[in-house]
């Protein structure tokens, strides 16, 4: 009864600490949404002047940086930004035999110009929508070669395998994970600009992105903070029901006889 109660008292802290992380959650969220309602919206020409306001809020499409447009490694495809990562399954878990990234800044355009944007405000979304990722299977060896696998050799060939990824009598079976941001993808942009020192601007991490037009994200945003509100009330009230029931049985447990 005691080992019971336990379980049931750590499960309902469980519940609360879960409510506290989505509470902190739903908090971003709604700053989000003041700033988005409160900034001004420029263009790349309005940023052009060196006037630059503490935030501002861009719309356009994705473009080339300074580095321009590339091929993406393992699946060819044209992009502004990769990643690419090859993994294969070990009895301790996935592990990671490379991961490359680009370097550089991307681009935002409108019709007045140009501006450029630091990718990791993108990459702080998780599962951000301008994110495209292709995923494929193939094996390595030190025998591998040829057309079997053509994402594996066009890495190869890259330079992007190390030695060590190959598997030293057999085949290893490997899963290569690739993803891009395509030029010319809608994006709306809620940053901090700054000057660089070739006069470019530079939209900064201190904000967010979206594939949205500015009225839809502010409407998908207030939608999403009046969903989950009731969703967070219930979990502690939940979980303090847990604790309470857990401190029962517990009391029971430890009681005489």
């Amino acid at each position: 009864m005691i080992t019971i109660g336990v379980v049931v008292v750590l499960l309902g802290i469980g519940f609360i600490v879960v409510a506290g992380v989505f509470w902190t959650l739903r908090q971003h969220s709604r700053i989000r949404l003041r700033r988005l309602r409160a900034v001004v919206r420029v263009s790349c020409a309005d940023l052009a002047t060196g006037h630059l306001p503490p935030r501002a809020l861009v719309v356009g499409t994705a473009a080339p940086g300074p580095d321009g447009t590339r091929r993406s490694p393992a699946f060819d495809r044209a992009c502004i930004w990769f990643s690419v990562e090859v993994t294969y399954d070990h009895n301790d878990g996935v592990v990671r035999l490379t991961h490359q990234v680009t370097k550089g800044h991307l681009g935002v355009r409108d019709p007045t110009g140009t501006v450029l944007l630091d990718p990791a405000l993108v990459l702080q979304e998780t599962a951000s929508p301008l994110l495209r990722a292709t995923l494929g299977e193939g094996a390595l060896s030190p025998s591998h070669r040829g057309p079997s696998d053509p994402p594996l050799d066009r890495l190869e060939r890259a330079g992007y395998i190390p030695r060590s990824a190959y598997g030293a009598l057999l085949r290893r079976q490997v899963m290569v994970e690739e993803k891009i941001i395509e030029p010319g993808r809608p994006v709306t942009v809620l940053a901090t600009p700054r000057s660089l020192r070739n006069n470019a601007v530079l939209l900064g991490r201190w904000g967010a992105t979206s594939i949205e037009e500015p009225d839809d994200w502010i409407k998908e945003l207030a939608n999403d903070i009046a969903d989950s509100a009731s969703f967070i009330r219930s979990l502690p009230i939940f979980g303090l029901v847990l604790c309470v029931v857990g401190a029962l049985f517990v009391m029971i447990g430890i009681g005489p006889g």
